[in-house]
């Protein structure tokens, strides 16, 4: 059915470069008119240089809501005038508020990646090895929701070993307590160094890929006495087809992998996500803060493909 828009119609959007691979516009519209809520939600790609002048024009002309996604997400900070305890614990704003004439920033990154680890995959993240792998904006939008959970070990690992210090330091500053950080039994940063990290893979039950960088299946070589090729996973020299039977490797991205890489860690018995359930559950608490209702969560999977 053909929707009908009016003067009365009220804008949602995405702000971001690039924007034109993103499902957030099929999601929140679906939400939207199963709400019976007369709005649409638009993506629109701002470059660097000109964020600042789009919020302004979108405050002007009373927006409803902003999601902001790469590589925006700190750059937004410097014009919005209050920060949720989160959003300014991790420097990271994905979703914008209007409250009268203030925007108010907010971070639901971390909240969503866990409501998609235990409401999509049924897994615990308390009291589960976790590792983390990247220190940047991604990692700082997630880690500190993923400290809350209470996991039994967390550790940061990245190729600039002090970017992964300064974020163990920010955790154990946030959640120290007088015998432990919040139940966590250890906090470590490390070097993402293969050798190192494939000594003691098989130990963690969840893997968190937080970095852009693309994860594709490949064929080990076949060697004199192998009648059969064997599939592995190509991913920074990490052997991710030795994690332990039913861990979890989880993956921010979405869209970048294929079945294959499905297909290989399904033959493993390892258990795999891209990230088009944390955008859904991201998307759900977003949809929260603007509209105050609580989301139409099928309809919403529905248009991810998720049904």
């Amino acid at each position: 059915m053909k929707r009908e828009f009016s003067p009365a119609t009220t804008l949602y959007c995405l702000i971001g470069n690039p924007v034109s691979h993103s499902k957030s516009p099929a999601m929140m519209n679906a939400a939207f008119q199963a709400m019976g809520i007369d709005a649409v939600y638009l993506a629109f790609l701002v470059p660097d240089k000109e964020v600042g002048s789009v919020l302004n024009a979108l405050k002007t002309i009373n927006v409803g809501g902003i999601n902001v996604t790469a590589p925006h997400k700190e750059r937004v900070i410097e014009f919005l005038d209050e920060l949720s305890p989160t959003a300014e614990l991790s420097n990271a704003v994905n979703t914008i508020v209007p409250a009268g004439d203030k925007f108010l920033g907010h971070n639901t990154d971390g909240v969503g990646l866990v409501s998609a680890i235990k409401a999509e995959l049924s897994i615990a993240v308390s009291r589960a090895r976790i590792l983390i792998i990247g220190a940047g904006g991604a990692a700082r939008g997630v880690i500190f929701s993923i400290a809350k959970e209470k996991p039994h070990t967390l550790t940061i690992a990245n190729r600039t070993i002090d970017k992964a210090k300064f974020l163990k330091d920010k955790l154990k500053a946030e959640f120290q307590s007088a015998n432990d950080v919040n139940g966590i039994k250890t906090i470590k940063a490390i070097s993402l160094d293969q050798n190192l990290i494939n000594s003691e893979i098989d130990q963690f039950d969840i893997i968190i890929n937080t970095t852009a960088l693309p994860i594709s299946p490949a064929i080990s070589p076949v060697k004199a006495d192998e009648t059969t090729t064997s599939p592995k996973i190509d991913f920074l020299g990490l052997n991710l087809t030795n994690m332990k039977a039913g861990a979890l490797f989880y993956d921010l991205n979405y869209g970048k992998g294929n079945g294959d890489i499905a297909r290989v860690f399904k033959e493993n018995g390892i258990i795999y996500s891209d990230g088009l359930t944390m955008l859904l559950h991201q998307g759900t608490h977003a949809f929260s803060l603007w509209t105050g209702q609580t989301p139409p969560l099928e309809a919403m999977k529905d248009a991810l493909g998720l049904g």
